[in-house]
């Protein structure tokens, strides 16, 4: 009410507090969200993938106001990570991001925006796994690997795992992701 009569009297501008709100600190919300686990309450660490693809939404819209955020940003943000050679996919996950971040924002209790722009994510489909052996010649390489990479090697043929999975997996206790 003080805000609204300072507006009044011409002391400040009144400005709602949906208006006040950053993308830095809906992002924000969006780590304090992952940290607490979401809605089933399982507590997770964020891994350094995401910590880069924050850093790149930060960058590019840090400071400016959430509600100012539509499709000509999403846009420009999108042809910058192209140029800077960024795969499709790659800008794909900083665009769902920014997405859970203003999902997160609308449905806070108070909510601290009532919309979420329009993001329209890129297509994917070339990023296709690729060189997948026949059985024979997996069997010719299982037979010529030493015995204690055998069982790694037939679970990554039979997974379809990429090695870097294979290793995650490998570094958990029990496997566990």
């Amino acid at each position: 009410m003080d805000e609204v009569g300072a507006d009044r009297i011409g002391a400040r501008a009144f400005i709602p507090q949906q208006q006040r709100v950053s993308v830095d600190e809906i992002l924000d919300d969006l780590e304090a969200e992952y940290k607490l686990g979401g809605k089933k309450r399982v507590p997770r660490t964020i891994s350094p993938q995401m910590r880069s693809h924050l850093k790149r939404i930060r960058e590019f819209f840090g400071a400016m106001r959430a509600l100012d955020v539509h499709q000509k940003h999403i846009r420009d943000f999108v042809a910058l990570q192209l140029s800077q050679r960024k795969e499709n996919a790659t800008v794909n996950r900083s665009l769902q991001l920014l997405g859970q971040a203003f999902k997160i924002a609308v449905k806070s209790d108070p909510p601290k925006l009532f919309r979420i722009p329009k993001i329209q994510l890129l297509d994917e489909s070339g990023n296709v796994r690729k060189g997948k052996f026949t059985h024979d010649e997996a069997e010719a390489i299982f037979a010529s690997l030493p015995k204690y990479m055998t069982g790694v090697a037939r679970f990554a043929y039979e997974a379809t795992s990429r090695k870097s999975e294979i290793l995650i997996c490998s570094e958990r206790p029990n496997g566990m992701r």
